[in-house]
């Protein structure tokens, strides 16, 4: 059977068989000599007995120390170099150290993640709240002096929601941006709002020109809204191609400065094709485009950005589970 004696050098447990009891033997972990507890009762050559200490008083911790190493280095002297035995490693200590650095890298690592969670939810918020313009934690529903979802624009300003069976879950939001962004315009500021749908053809409010942004014209804009109800397929481009052409007919008049569009999905990113086309006349016309996505896009929303970048706009995108949240605020914040 074997013993566990712990090294006086390195503190390590190490194991012998306990017919070595009495003598010494060599750690296999830094080859120091320790004296094995007990006595041999074998008698037998190179396995003599421990010398023994029988002190008349206690002694101190030092007095053991330096008996234990003077009784070890006679028993030593007894017996050969080379038949010094070594003692066996004791594998179990291994597997405990082992067991406690993985507890310690599992629990680095569990912190790690909880702090990606946390890092990660904060920056979503500000993701969805400032859009991929990245302008910060913004509410969209807030009111602001000439901005839209927290973006700035410019006066006299047209606005162009999408029309389609893809605002179903959103278009109360568009609803209330709208609004919201109108009333910061000012009274004096104008504006007018295109509906771009098929099911129910193009929506204008005010039917020609601009409006001004006063009260009694947000009160029709919000009944002009309320009555809408999406559905079909929009054709965004077309409808931004008409609200240009209502730009162009009043350059003279009042010259429209920005364009909002609110919508649902991707109409291209302004480099290429039809797209590209409305950017140029956009900018022929001095006219900044700025696009609020409805939904979270992932590349499309990039593709909004780009385009709105192009003519000097911005753009954000907001997921539905944000635009809730933030309709809850506002809604308790009015109720106070």
């Amino acid at each position: 059977m074997a013993m566990k004696v712990r090294c006086t050098g390195c503190r390590k447990k190490i194991s012998i068989d306990e017919a070595f009891a009495g003598s010494v033997c060599r750690c296999p972990y830094c080859k120091t000599i320790n004296m094995v507890a007990g006595k041999s009762s074998s008698g037998a050559a190179g396995r003599p007995d421990t010398p023994g200490f029988r002190p008349d008083a206690p002694m101190t911790t030092a007095q053991q120390e330096a008996a234990r190493q003077s009784a070890t280095r006679e028993v030593a002297a007894t017996i050969s170099e080379e038949h010094i035995p070594t003692a066996d490693p004791v594998k179990v200590q291994g597997i405990v150290s082992l067991i406690l650095i993985g507890a310690i890298v599992l629990m680095i690592g569990v912190m790690i993640y909880m702090a990606i969670l946390i890092a990660g939810s904060g920056e979503r918020k500000i993701s969805e709240g400032g859009g991929t313009s990245g302008s910060g934690y913004v509410n969209p529903l807030d009111e602001k002096p000439k901005t839209v979802a927290g973006m700035n624009i410019s006066a006299p300003v047209i606005y162009i929601l999408d029309g389609g069976s893809g605002m179903e879950e959103t278009f109360d939001f568009a609803r209330v941006m709208t609004i919201s962004s109108v009333k910061s315009l000012g009274d004096d500021q104008k504006f007018a709002v295109l509906i771009a749908g098929v099911a129910q053809g193009d929506s204008w409010f005010p039917a020609g020109g601009l409006s001004d942004a006063n009260e009694s014209a947000r009160a029709s804009l919000k009944t002009f809204l309320d009555e809408y109800i999406p559905e079909g397929s929009a054709e965004l481009p077309a409808g931004l191609e008409k609200a240009l052409d209502r730009a162009e007919k009043l350059k003279n008049e009042s010259a429209v400065k920005a364009i909002v569009m609110m919508v649902s999905r991707s109409f291209g990113d302004g480099t290429s094709g039809s797209a590209a086309k409305l950017v140029e006349r956009a900018k022929k016309l001095g006219i900044t485009i700025t696009i609020v996505g409805m939904t979270e896009f992932g590349k499309a929303a990039e593709g909004l950005k780009k385009f709105a970048e192009l003519t000097g706009g911005e753009s954000v995108s907001y997921g539905l589970d944000a635009l809730m949240d933030w309709d809850a605020q506002r809604r308790a914040m009015e109720e106070e």
